[in-house]
């Protein structure tokens, strides 16, 4: 994972130091939505694994599916979030001219963000089921497409559309990744043959248990987003040093 997310750096210290701080400053608002995402991903875990023992594969279906009611739910609020901070352009003045990069960039990015989600719950239901390999080896295949898509998208030699080409290969690699650990884990059988409905008190067994794991996984996302915060004061070269600095 930290492989993939250094590969944006990579790519942008190869464009731009104006690029390069401009991903750095919409870092801790995508590292906040994915510490919610692993807060559904570990509070499936804990609860799917206890279902799993006693009750089997199929009842776990049912929560996996009730964390995907969940996950939606919060990708909805993400995004009203993310449109109010670019609608009213709730930005350091230092980064005020680079808005427009801002606002494609972030757009293209919340559109990975719920299948993000999804892919985090198939991690679970393979952590819940014993097959981490399908972990590894999603993962591998991941890292392996952002290591052509990348460049393809965001440099001269390729498509050269700058940060909106890391944007656009995340999200396609996000895409692949959900296909091939889908294949993989999911009995979609299981879904086609039994109508899946909504149960309010599988719904709030999600909920008490990804609620305390979110709320620990946004203390590092929350303290990042402030420090950013401060860093931006002292102008766009600072904050791109501290993005590529922190990654390492």
């Amino acid at each position: 994972l930290m492989c993939i997310d250094f590969s944006d750096v990579v790519i942008a210290t190869m464009l731009s130091d104006e690029v390069l701080a401009v991903l750095g400053y919409c870092y801790p608002l995508l590292y906040l939505m994915l510490a919610l995402g692993l807060g559904v991903n570990q509070g499936l875990t804990i609860l799917g694994s206890e279902v799993y023992i006693k009750h089997g594969q199929e009842a776990v279906y049912d929560y996996f599916l009730h964390a995907i009611y969940l996950s939606c739910l919060i990708a909805v609020v993400l995004g009203a979030a993310v449109f109010g901070v670019i609608y009213f352009e709730w930005i350091d003045g230092a980064f005020l001219q680079y808005m427009d990069m801002i606002r494609s960039y972030l757009n293209i990015i919340l559109m990975a963000i719920f299948p993000m989600f999804i892919l985090l719950l198939m991690c679970s239901l393979c952590q819940i089921t014993g097959k981490v390999w399908v972990i590894r080896d999603t993962l591998a295949l991941m890292l392996l497409v952002t290591c052509i898509s990348h460049p393809f998208f965001a440099l001269p030699f390729g498509l050269n559309m700058g940060l909106n080409g890391i944007a656009v290969s995340k999200v396609i690699v996000t895409y692949i990744g959900i296909m091939y650990a889908g294949y993989q884990i999911v009995d979609w059988t299981y879904f086609s043959d039994k109508v899946m409905q909504y149960n309010h008190v599988h719904f709030l067994k999600i909920l008490s248990q990804a609620l305390p794991a979110a709320c620990i996984q946004l203390l590092v996302p929350i303290y990042l987003l402030f420090l950013t915060r401060i860093i931006s004061g002292y102008g766009v070269s600072a904050v791109a040093g501290f993005s590529l600095g922190y990654r390492i």
